[in-house]
């Protein structure tokens, strides 16, 4: 899930309007009457991830694209109890691409740069 959290917040702040300044999510914050934010998620994925078990340790590629505008995410994928699959998700078309072989348990995705990149 992907949750707007405005940090700005004070008694100038609009009442009842959405304070979501990306265009590119459908996750929202709105400043209600009483001074509290309410937060709603934009979900990061179809059905499909529900019937596989779930994700853990999601990741981006947070050298190159924290707080920026990114296509991926990446996870682990719990058939069961333990970590049974990779899972690749496109943010914005939902679509999946999972790695799972029997026998293998896969720990959270981490990323490293090619050796000649310079990022």
């Amino acid at each position: 899930r992907r949750f707007i959290l405005p940090l700005n917040i004070d008694s100038k702040t609009p009442v009842e309007k959405d304070l979501n300044p990306l265009s590119y999510t459908s996750a929202g914050a709105m400043k209600k009457d009483d001074g509290t934010i309410w937060c709603t998620y934009e979900s990061l994925h179809n059905m499909q991830l529900e019937k596989m078990g779930g994700l853990e340790f999601p990741q981006i590629n947070y050298s190159k694209y924290n707080t920026k505008k990114y296509g991926f995410f990446y996870g682990c994928g719990f058939g069961h109890l333990v970590a049974d699959s990779l899972i690749k998700t496109d943010v914005k078309t939902k679509a999946m691409k999972v790695w799972k072989e029997e026998g293998f348990y896969p720990s959270e995705p981490i990323f490293i740069s090619p050796p000649d990149r310079k990022s």
